[in-house]
């Protein structure tokens, strides 16, 4: 059985003729990946088109043991199309966080639509298209902090740490979500 249980990272626009994905290329001399949103045609007819920048790696993360742990290989970061096609939601990793991003389907500016300082850990069009709705984790930050505070005097290596692949405790698994909610046009709460 296989532990990689994501969803398809390939989003199908509402009326079938395009696709949405985010692509990846490793770049060596930078040691990191270049990434971008690209929209092509369902039936080939057009050659793909990058429509934005994706940022950063992102890596999958998995509840175990009670703990959130990044395993290591890219999350299947599916973008989603508004319900009239006009819009693509994404994720974009930057400076470490990751923050929802809207842009055209026929591409254009990208604006970030989700406050800087906090990942955003799913997103969806309401049900009219008109706002993006996104849930984050605000006691994240404060989480973390009390792990860098206790490890002034020594971690404790609790259920929180696994030796073979972290030496710092990881984050609680099931921490409260919070749901805001943006105007897809402006990007405005």
């Amino acid at each position: 059985a296989s532990t990689y249980t994501q969803p398809t990272p390939l989003a199908v626009s509402p009326d079938g003729s395009s696709v949405a994905f985010v692509i990846r290329q490793a770049d060596p001399d930078r040691n990191a990946y270049c990434q971008g949103l690209v929209v092509m045609s369902t039936d080939g007819s057009a050659r793909p088109r990058l429509v934005a920048d994706a940022g950063e790696f992102i890596n999958y993360e998995q509840a175990t043991r009670g703990s959130v742990l990044p395993i290591g290989y890219p999350a299947a970061t599916r973008p989603r199309w508004s319900p009239d096609g006009r819009w693509i939601a994404f994720l974009r990793r930057e400076n470490g966080t990751t923050r929802l991003w809207r842009v055209a389907s026929r591409g254009g500016g990208a604006l970030a639509v989700s406050p800087p300082g906090v990942d955003v850990q799913s997103f969806a069009f309401a049900g009219d298209g008109t706002k993006l709705l996104f849930g984050t984790w605000p006691d994240m930050p404060k989480v973390q902090a009390a792990v860098d505070r206790e490890g002034g005097s020594g971690w404790l290596y609790d259920k929180r740490v696994l030796p073979n692949m972290f030496a710092r405790p990881q984050p609680p698994a099931g921490l409260a979500l919070a749901v805001s909610a943006v105007d897809v046009a402006s990007g405005s709460p």
